[in-house]
């Protein structure tokens, strides 16, 4: 078995790194590289040490979600769920 002691990335493909930028700057997050590769990727990292890796190939403009916005429902990843202390009450994001 190996000895997994935490999640070191989780990856979302977007089609805007500037909107998905100023999102998650919002939340905190630090632009640390990109784009780079062929796919293309972009990092950002938290304070808390999570980190994103963003995949800029979606279609530009498209919203839809095909593994939670579609009738018949596919397997996948689905989301990520966070906690913290300044997370009470907050109903949206500054």
């Amino acid at each position: 078995m190996l000895d997994i002691t935490r999640i070191n990335h989780i990856g979302l493909r977007v089609s805007d790194l500037t909107t998905t930028r100023i999102f998650y700057e919002k939340l905190g997050f630090e632009f640390i590289m990109g784009p780079v590769g062929p796919e293309p990727v972009a990092i950002m990292e938290h304070p808390s040490g999570v980190n994103i890796n963003f995949i800029l190939n979606a279609p530009k403009g498209e919203k839809l979600n095909v593994l939670m916005d579609v009738p018949d429902k596919y397997t996948g990843y689905t989301h990520v769920g966070t906690g913290g202390d300044r997370f009470a009450g907050r109903t949206a994001i500054p």
